[in-house]
């Protein structure tokens, strides 16, 4: 898709900035696309203009409902955290939801020992889903995508990669949530933020833990980038607390050769939730994901495969996706 090919051609990679064991290089230059107007979550949540609740009284685990009063679309970003109602959620892919409309979003859980209303509606907790378990959900929907056409993710395996992870770094929560792991490392967030910020022209970022590159995130917009900017930024850096090497970082080459991977990976399309066409990207060393809207590269998003670790489709039968899929449904 040219959308895709035009934004990973665009500008280039600016002087990498690091702060502890993450590095973030800058991806400079290029016009904005013109046709992209739309609000972030923050924004939208903030003036009034965007609910989201659970589908109904009783809930369901990996949908909720999305409601655009506002008469422009709305981005909810790939990994974005939800926090209220009966649980957190996290968004499982990025979506562009019509203006005036009501949309169920597909989601999944990052608080596992709770199931009761502590708020009506949801609010933004300000973050992403870690980077390191965002990649894996990344892949899942993707696998679901393909064997049923529902962009669900293996609800059990996001719930293991929080717990493992609480576990490393010695945090405990009375609900399992995610959350407790930003929470116990907040001025670590902040210092990360304060010295990783977007830069004039900015439409996006790749991010290495030490020597090893990790993500890239692009936007057919500067704006959209500085908004999300800070959020982005402890996905990865909620990840880079517990790199224990002083390794150097990548080089711009590396770089560059990371991002020719991203546009190689093989594309499988679909109509995404909301407006515009979900693009899936796999490769043997990257997975990701976009959405295109009227010829634009929205949102892109990818991740280095971890070494050693294949396609979801090679290691998962298509009857366990499917039996993990049901379940998520009947919840």
């Amino acid at each position: 898709m040219k959308a895709l090919n035009d934004i990973l051609s665009r500008g280039t990679v600016g002087l990498p900035t690091r702060h502890g064991a993450l590095t973030a290089y800058p991806l400079l230059g290029g016009a904005d696309a013109a046709a992209a107007h739309y609000m972030l979550l923050d924004e939208a949540l903030g003036c009034g203009g965007l609910r989201i609740t659970e589908t109904s009284e009783l809930g369901s685990v990996p949908r909720l409902l999305a409601i655009n009063l506002t008469r422009q679309p709305i981005l909810l970003l790939d990994g974005e955290e939800l926090i209220g109602a009966r649980q957190n959620r996290v968004v499982n892919l990025s979506i562009l939801l019509p203006a005036d409309s009501t949309t169920a979003i597909p989601v999944s859980c990052v608080e596992a020992g709770r199931w009761r209303t502590t708020t009506p509606s949801f609010q933004s907790a300000g973050r992403v889903h870690f980077s390191a378990a965002r990649a894996q959900k990344l892949e899942q929907v993707s696998a679901s995508l393909r064997v049923t056409g529902v962009a669900d993710s293996d609800q059990s395996s996001v719930w293991d990669a929080i717990s493992t992870k609480s576990a490393r770094m010695n945090v405990s929560s009375p609900t399992a949530a995610m959350a407790a792991l930003f929470e116990s490392r907040h001025d670590d967030m902040r210092a990360f933020a304060d010295a990783l910020r977007a830069e004039p022209g900015q439409f996006g970022a790749v991010y290495a833990i030490g020597s090893a590159l990790i993500g890239v995130e692009l936007f057919d917009s500067a704006a959209t980038f500085g908004k999300a900017a800070e959020k982005l930024v402890t996905s990865y850096a909620i990840d880079a607390v517990e790199a224990t090497s002083a390794a150097a970082p990548p080089d711009t080459a590396a770089v560059t050769t990371f991002l020719d991977q991203v546009g190689s990976a093989t594309r499988d399309h679909s109509s995404s939730v909301g407006l515009g066409t979900n693009v899936r990207l796999s490769g043997p060393e990257v997975v990701g994901a976009g959405l295109v809207w009227e010829d634009s590269c929205i949102h892109l998003a990818a991740f280095r495969r971890p070494e050693g670790v294949g396609n979801v489709d090679r290691r998962v039968s298509g009857a366990r996706m499917q039996s993990w899929c049901s379940r998520a449904r009947r919840s």
